[in-house]
């Protein structure tokens, strides 16, 4: 299928790309497709407050098709392009592999957790991108508190009850922060 832009990555980037584009051009004047391997936008500043069960994981999310208003949505994952040739190629969520032509091509592929060299970081620790990242930080600190309670004596538990964010980003301050108050919530 051709079109005039192509917008790989459904993130920030690119859902504003798009939304730009659909203000500046005249409606319809353009063929625009925004590919994405999700149909929605994930909020990440709002993480901390779904891991810490202060927000329901739907608030967290803005459907992308409800976002747009004349450009196309795309589900699937782009695989690779041909810049010589003007094609990206895209893996559709149904399984289908589609080429797709473009005049212009807009690339926003978005960011990703990385294991830092940190002793036993990568065996013990949790991501903190996604809403499954941010439910699992939750289910991890209950688990944590139930087993902790269920211990005889205050060194053991001690060993349950404590917490270590790697990073100083926002996300992972603001996760700490929500952590805590959560904590002493159900403490």
């Amino acid at each position: 299928m051709a079109y005039d832009v192509v917008i790989a990555g459904g993130g920030f980037g690119g859902l504003y790309a798009a939304r730009r584009l659909e203000r500046r051009l005249p409606r319809h004047s353009a063929r625009i497709v925004l590919v994405s391997d999700v149909n929605f936008l994930l909020y990440t500043p709002l993480l901390p407050g779904a891991a810490a069960g202060a927000l329901e994981p739907r608030h967290v999310v803005v459907p992308l098709r409800e976002e747009l208003e004349w450009a196309d949505l795309q589900l699937g994952r782009v695989t690779g392009a041909d810049p010589d040739r003007n094609e990206v190629f895209v893996d559709t969520v149904d399984g289908r592999h589609e080429t797709l032509h473009y005049d212009q091509l807009i690339v926003t592929p978005g960011s990703v957790s990385r294991v830092l060299p940190v002793p036993g970081l990568a065996e013990h620790g949790l991501g903190f991108k996604t809403l499954a990242d941010a439910i699992a930080l939750r289910n991890r600190a209950l688990l944590n508190l139930e087993i902790a309670e269920s211990l005889p004596d205050d060194e053991a538990r001690r060993e349950y009850l404590s917490f270590v964010f790697v990073g100083a980003g926002y996300a992972g301050l603001e996760g700490i922060a929500e952590l805590q108050d959560y904590v002493a919530d159900v403490i």
